[in-house]
């Protein structure tokens, strides 16, 4: 074998590897859990456990989604929150919502339910000439399942005389673009969600890059994803690559903090355009609420 010829066999196997890989990490999602600690959460809402979901994009994980189905019942959450984009609309993809239907399917009547809006579904909303008929049958298909749609929207969560609040921002096509973050107006989040109460706030923003802004706002836990991990993970180096082409942004899994806030963001549960995922498995998330005594 001369030299050439063996740097191409070392190139096929090692593609082969990788694709090997990657085919396996797709279909084996991991439960990753939080224990996240507030003043501001009433006393009431101690321990409550919060599943989040995050970038499915029609994947399948099981047969009928059934391996993420009984990893959500096993780990016995009080709600689940859907983070956006967990369909696909591309001009190649079809109308297909099976893989979100499994899921409200297997949980409708049993938890409740809230939905926040992705780029993805803000899409077909806003461009229905190019996805003719998605959205009403978006909207019927969460109506079905009695999930409650939060577009720039708050429900509050009572128990007793005390409450929570939980908010779904959708934020502007401008904010998906690619390369750089592209900065808020100033009054952007009170706008959608009006100024900030003493209420503990959760907000549903399906972008991770604005946590400053959510902070000077006053959320207490910001709940993101769309950055799908960063498609490839690397150990010192984080995720190498956003689906806005942002290269190795810190945002790109995990939590953070900005003073009082908390940002989790979710590495998500499928991809799309960039069919990959090398050591950065799909993931739940599962968020324990504990209350910080003052001292």
């Amino acid at each position: 074998m001369d030299r050439y010829t063996g740097i191409l066999t070392g190139a096929a196997l090692f593609s082969g590897a990788f694709l090997l890989c990657s085919e396996y990490e797709k279909k084996h999602a991991v439960l990753t859990e939080y224990d996240v600690t507030s003043d501001a959460l009433p006393a009431g809402f101690e321990g409550t456990r919060i599943l989040f979901l995050s970038d499915l994009h029609n994947n399948h994980l099981g047969k009928e989604n059934g391996k993420l189905i009984r990893m959500i019942r096993e780990a016995q959450p009080d709600m689940i929150l859907f983070g956006g984009d967990m369909i696909t609309a591309k001009k190649w993809s079809r109308c297909d919502f099976s893989g979100l239907e499994e899921l409200l399917r297997a949980f409708d009547g049993r938890i409740p339910m809230y939905y926040g809006n992705g780029n993805h579904e803000s899409r077909i909303r806003s461009d229905r000439e190019t996805y003719p008929g998605w959205y009403p049958a978006f909207k019927t298909l969460l109506k079905t399942y009695h999930v409650r749609h939060l577009i720039n929207d708050t429900v509050i969560i009572e128990k007793g005389e005390e409450r929570i609040r939980i908010s779904g921002i959708d934020f502007t096509k401008r904010c998906y673009l690619a390369g750089r973050k592209r900065p808020l107006e100033a009054d952007y989040i009170e706008k959608r969600l009006g100024p900030k109460d003493g209420d503990y706030h959760i907000v549903l923003a399906h972008s991770p890059l604005y946590l400053q802004e959510f902070s000077d706002w006053g959320a207490d836990l910001v709940l993101s994803g769309h950055f799908h991990g960063g498609t490839i993970r690397l150990p010192l180096g984080g995720g190498v690559m956003t689906p806005q082409f942002q290269f190795f942004n810190p945002y790109c899994r995990g939590l953070h903090m900005e003073g009082p806030t908390t940002l989790i963001v979710s590495g998500g549960l499928g991809t799309h355009s960039i069919n990959v995922r090398i050591m950065n498995r799909p993931e739940a998330i599962l968020i324990r609420l504990h209350r910080k005594e003052s001292l």
